[in-house]
């Protein structure tokens, strides 16, 4: 599940880092954004966090039939061979993620932006990344307990000013 969160906030960084869209011209879809943005889609590495889904859709099936010890056996084989019909619709995310993003960027933008994660800098970038969120996910864990303890004390000193005792 950590992993999953992790995938999940790597594609948000991707797309944050793909520019600002307020009031800028996007213009319409076209073949070339769109193929534009499938680069920044798997130069970014955003991709990988669809990594995480194929595992739970043979998790979720498994765990519908979680009463059925005896079929399990041939249910495994049979998720195994089914897998990679699975493997291969992630390349339907990959280009709804890149006709989302051809939606909400401009041509040039977009052609920037991929160019980025082509160079030395963007690869660096890439190749951090993980790690990055890693260690993102254990800070924001403890800020949320900090911040949460803070809020708590806060509210306990202000309730028992009128009376409350929390």
């Amino acid at each position: 599940m950590k992993r999953t969160a992790i995938h999940v906030a790597a594609a948000v960084v991707a797309f944050s880092l793909a520019g600002p869209v307020a009031a800028q011209e996007v213009g319409p879809i076209t073949p070339a954004k769109v193929e534009a943005a499938r680069q920044i889609v798997t130069g970014s590495g955003m991709d990988r966090s669809f990594e995480a889904l194929v595992p739970t859709f043979a998790a979720r099936i498994k765990q519908s039939y979680v009463t059925r010890p005896e079929i399990t056996k041939d249910l495994d084989e049979v998720l195994a061979q089914v897998q990679p019909s699975i493997e291969s619709k992630k390349a339907e995310l990959v280009d709804t993620a890149a006709k989302i993003l051809a939606s909400r960027m401009n041509e040039a933008d977009l052609k920037a932006t991929a160019a980025f994660f082509t160079s030395d800098a963007g690869k660096a970038y890439v190749a951090a990344q993980p790690a990055v969120l890693d260690d993102l996910y254990i800070a924001m864990q403890d800020w949320t307990n900090r911040v949460f303890e803070e809020t708590m004390s806060q509210v306990r000193a202000e309730m028992a000013k009128r009376g409350h005792q929390l």
